[in-house]
């Protein structure tokens, strides 16, 4: 795989262990990520890399780090937060036995509008996934997992299933990786729809 300098000795699969190396070390101090010496490799697929690794190691989008000293007065526009969430459930179709169940392919989707800014500044929409770890009255605690990272003209999202998600926040991103103020649909739960 290599070329000039960098030798013949790395190949496809020792990249790819060495990304797994670097996830799997818990020590002193555990990577956050990967810095590859030589990206000529990976901007030319130099054997199939970049298709490899897209599909077994970096399989979702990732932002980047802000990079906010590179912004400009077409950058810093105000950003637009998600508003007017629409769920809509999977469709169902007739079963032989009559019984209403989700098509196999059938997915949950969740929408929003761009409200009050300028929609041209989003380059991103964040959406994370929350669950509540802690059931108690007083507040509970909650994980939040980044799930999608879409594009800023695609105001929508698909989930096969929504079990075991308590909440969905949407956020927009700028053109140097600046984070919008977040918005959250959370789930009612059926005790606190009787209490009503």
């Amino acid at each position: 795989m290599g070329s000039g300098a960098e030798g013949e000795k790395w190949g496809i699969a020792e990249v790819v262990g060495q990304i797994e190396a670097t996830r799997a070390y818990t020590g002193f101090a555990p990577a956050n990520g990967q810095l590859f010496w030589h990206w000529e490799a990976f901007a030319t697929n130099r054997g199939d890399i970049a298709k490899l690794i897209t599909k077994q190691r970096y399989t979702d989008r990732a932002l980047p780090p802000p990079s906010p000293w590179l912004a400009t007065e077409k950058t810093t526009a105000k950003m637009p937060m998600a508003a007017n969430f629409r769920v809509k459930a999977p469709v169902t179709e007739a079963k032989e036995n009559d019984d209403e169940k989700p098509a196999a392919s059938a997915l949950w989707r969740i929408g929003w509008d761009a409200e009050a800014g300028v929609s041209e500044a989003v380059r991103w929409w964040s959406v994370q996934v929350g669950t509540k770890t802690s059931k108690d009255k007083d507040g509970s605690e909650w994980e939040w997992q980044t799930e999608r990272v879409v594009p800023g003209s695609q105001n929508w999202v698909r989930f096969e299933s929504i079990d075991g998600i308590d909440a969905v926040a949407v956020r927009a991103v700028d053109k140097v990786g600046e984070l919008g103020k977040v918005r959250v649909l959370e789930r009612v739960s059926e005790t606190s729809k009787k209490k009503k």
